[in-house]
């Protein structure tokens, strides 16, 4: 969360304002609590612009982690951790909560070859490799932490890279 996101939030919370720190917007109060700031956020929530840039802010986050190498007897992301995680990558699927996937369109093979390579390299560099389904105008990528057969935090960091890299 920026400091920005931080100081909006704080300064409702710091103003005793706890009973107003609710809100029925879809499930924001879950990012709220995975954010660790268990008050909620208001019962008349935050304005759109607010929210939206909340949840853009909790994928820059992630963004801007490293991908961790699991080396297993971890469980997978369940329930409300997984709820709160999908927030910050929306345009992404979570799959029985096993794995997510995200389709991609380009305007031709070539463009989104590209993307595909940008991605491999990204993988490569993060240690954490997709799966990758590459045809003409459209790529599908597929992400899950194998060794543990589900979804950790590194997926999630992942996929934020990935949205990242399609908007650069």
């Amino acid at each position: 969360m920026n400091k920005l996101h931080a100081a909006r939030i704080g300064a409702l919370h710091g103003a005793g304002k706890a009973s107003e720190m609710r809100t029925t917007w879809g499930g924001f109060q879950q990012i709220v609590e995975v954010a660790g700031l268990r008050g909620g956020v208001g019962a008349r929530g935050l304005d759109a612009d607010f929210s939206k840039e909340f949840i853009e802010g909790m994928s820059e986050q992630l963004a801007d982690k490293r991908c961790v190498p699991c080396r297993g007897g971890v469980p997978p992301i369940k329930g409300r951790e997984l709820q709160g995680l999908m927030k910050a990558v929306p345009q992404w699927k979570v799959v029985n909560e096993h794995h997510l996937t995200r389709e991609f369109k380009f305007p031709d093979f070539a463009k989104a070859l590209e993307f595909v390579n940008r991605v491999g390299a990204l993988a490569e560099d993060q240690g954490h490799h997709p799966d990758i389904l590459l045809a003409w105008g459209k790529a599908e990528i597929t992400l899950w932490t194998h060794k543990i057969d589900g979804l950790t935090e590194s997926d999630f960091i992942m996929a934020a890279k990935i949205d990242r890299l399609q908007t650069h």
